[in-house]
């Protein structure tokens, strides 16, 4: 069985963000043909440690991991629920933040050797790295006999600095182009989120191994509708974020005055997540919109909405609020950005949009036509089952991690 450490600073078993996501739902395909060891090296508290251990079934380790002692005198905790929290990680593209950092705010000499130490203790075959930050640790895991070395890029940061510099916005990365593809150049191989990224990225390191990683993810029952009698109620889900918050302000400006005037049912708009009103401009129109918080129960959420959307502005990455709300069996309507990676749904179960006119019309006609509503609805299972499969999803990783165990055999 080829062993991995999987190495992060993202809780990603205490956060709902798609940093985290993206993790969780690897790892659940990693343990199925992998020795996996995850590498946690941010801070916790005792209690956030012992959720991870008992609620993953993985091997770990960290610098800042508690002893046993420690871990069994502060208690299991049981019951402990997955609220969104802030986070010191490489994952920030999802937080508020007052100042920009660079890759070299990440480094430290000490972690990366402890990693080192853990890696050639366990003689893994693979270093799986969490994200672009932790590039800096390349160099010291390249010893005599070493694993392959595999980044995740889960974004191109220095293509969505420059989506948000266009907005008049700020990436909480400060990078260029040149140095993100000098710290991923530092890997024996880059897992890409979506098609046009693994492009981009192979056509600026044309010597390295690009592998097409998406997100995997299974059907989840909505169970029985919660929403009330004769309205439309469209979700959005977002965390306090800029591009979240430049998302859902330019709806409610664009959009949300029209549909409230035209939709038939009256249309309602619920959001989950971090973002609540008081992050949003005051001067919109909050008319029939929920802020309903963050919640532990996504089925809870999408069995109240009928259409979700998402009004995404930045087009890197692989938006993964737009795969929760398929799986969700909720269609999507959204713009180019919040499909990218998804193009194949488009029709079937997510409607596309290209401008604000369109994201408008697209939902009215939703709305008031609920044959069509039921048709998108339909269509999410087979998609789900045919597109984000982890078997499908998890190829070329898999292709990746046998190959690495058998050279190194």
């Amino acid at each position: 069985m080829p062993t991995l450490m999987l190495v992060t600073d993202v809780p990603f078993w205490l956060d709902r963000r798609g940093s985290s996501e993206r993790i969780a739902e690897m790892l659940k395909y990693l343990v199925t043909f992998c020795d996996v060891t995850v590498c946690f090296i941010g801070e916790l508290k005792v209690a956030e440690w012992n959720q991870g251990l008992k609620n993953t079934d993985v091997n770990w380790c960290g610098p800042g991991m508690p002893g046993r002692a420690i871990r069994t005198a502060a208690g299991w905790v049981d019951g402990l629920t997955k609220e969104p929290r802030t986070t010191n990680s490489s994952s920030k593209k999802d937080e508020s933040f007052e100042q920009t950092v660079s890759l070299r705010d990440f480094e430290s000499h000490v972690i990366a050797d402890y990693v080192v130490g853990q890696a050639k203790k366990r003689d893994v075959d693979v270093v799986l790295l969490e994200y672009v930050a932790l590039s800096y640790m390349c160099n010291p895991l390249r010893y005599s006999g070493g694993p392959l070395l595999v980044i995740d890029s889960i974004d191109v940061m220095n293509v969505r600095s420059r989506e948000l510099e266009a907005i008049g916005e700020k990436n909480w990365l400060n990078i260029t182009l040149q140095q993100e593809m000098d710290a991923l150049s530092s890997a024996d191989a880059v897992l890409a989120i979506q098609e046009r990224e693994a492009l981009f990225i192979s056509e600026h390191l044309p010597e390295h191994l690009i592998c097409l990683v998406k997100h995997a993810a299974a059907l989840k029952s909505k169970g029985a509708k919660q929403k009330r009698p004769n309205e439309f109620a469209i979700g959005f889900v977002g965390s306090v974020g800029i591009a979240n918050k430049k998302s859902i302000e330019f709806f409610l400006k664009e959009c949300w005055p029209t549909i409230l005037r035209q939709s038939n049912p009256t249309p309602i708009l619920r959001i989950g997540g971090g973002l609540q009103k008081e992050d949003l401009d005051s001067l919109l129109n909050f008319d029939n919109v929920e802020f309903l918080g963050s919640f532990v129960d996504s089925i809870q959420f999408y069995a109240s909405i009928d259409a979700a959307i998402n009004p995404a502005v930045i087009a890197s990455g692989l938006k993964i609020k737009s795969i929760d709300a398929i799986a969700h069996a909720t269609p999507l309507v959204s713009t180019e950005a919040g499909l990218a990676g998804l193009e194949s749904s488009i029709g079937i179960c997510s409607v596309l949009s290209n401008d604000w006119h369109q994201f408008t019309d697209s939902l009215i006609s939703i709305a008031n036509s609920p044959d069509r509503l039921t048709e998108l609805t339909d269509a999410c299972a087979a998609y789900v089952e045919s597109q984000l499969n982890p078997i499908t999803v998890y190829a070329q990783l898999r292709d990746l991690i046998m190959k690495a165990a058998e050279v190194r055999s």
